[in-house]
């Protein structure tokens, strides 16, 4: 956030009250309890404390190059207790993987400054983006993202929740997880 907007006043925000600008924190107003959302448990949590609260939570990323048919996979992100795996860390992690080795070509901005993507990296990034926004993290399937020679493969266990001709169309959106969606706009 700070990177690209500077002068956002949410910089100056403890981490609470940032949490709660995002919807990661909420208080109640009737009982005046207040606490991490589910949101920013899965956004931000720690490994135990996910699975406490969502047990068949599961992220899987593999990339497959081999042509060994008994290799399954040359990379693989999970959980496996080497890292904390809530969504942002599984994000950065993940799509620093997905365009480690595209091509940029030399592109100069309207302030003359070098681009570093091209719209396949905004491609990927929206696609991964939709995949953890759109998932349902109480199913017992996986999400999993795969990064192949044929290409990428994004699979979360989301149901699609508008009609299939207004996907079509483009314009309209339903997140089964809107604050993911805000965090990740930030």
């Amino acid at each position: 956030m700070s990177n690209r907007e500077p002068d956002r006043p949410w910089l100056a925000f403890d981490d609470k009250n940032l949490l709660l600008q995002l919807g990661g924190w909420k208080r109640d107003r009737d009982t005046n309890k207040e606490g991490l959302t589910h949101a920013g448990l899965l956004m931000f949590g720690r490994e135990r404390s996910i699975l406490d609260a969502f047990p068949y939570y599961h992220l899987d990323y593999q990339e497959r190059f081999s042509s060994d048919p008994d290799q399954r996979w040359d990379y693989r992100l999970t959980l496996d207790g080497k890292w904390e795996p809530n969504l942002f860390n599984f994000y950065y992690r993940v799509y620093n993987r997905l365009v480690n080795d595209l091509d940029v070509p030399f592109r100069l901005d309207k302030d003359a400054t070098r681009t570093g993507e091209t719209h396949v990296h905004e491609g990927i990034r929206e696609a991964l983006v939709n995949t953890l926004i759109h998932a349902d993290h109480l199913s017992r399937k996986p999400l999993v993202i795969i990064k192949s020679q044929q290409g990428f493969a994004f699979s979360n266990h989301g149901r699609l929740r508008i009609p299939i001709n207004v996907l079509y169309e483009g314009g309209q959106t339903d997140p089964r997880n809107p604050t993911y969606k805000k965090c990740f706009k930030c």
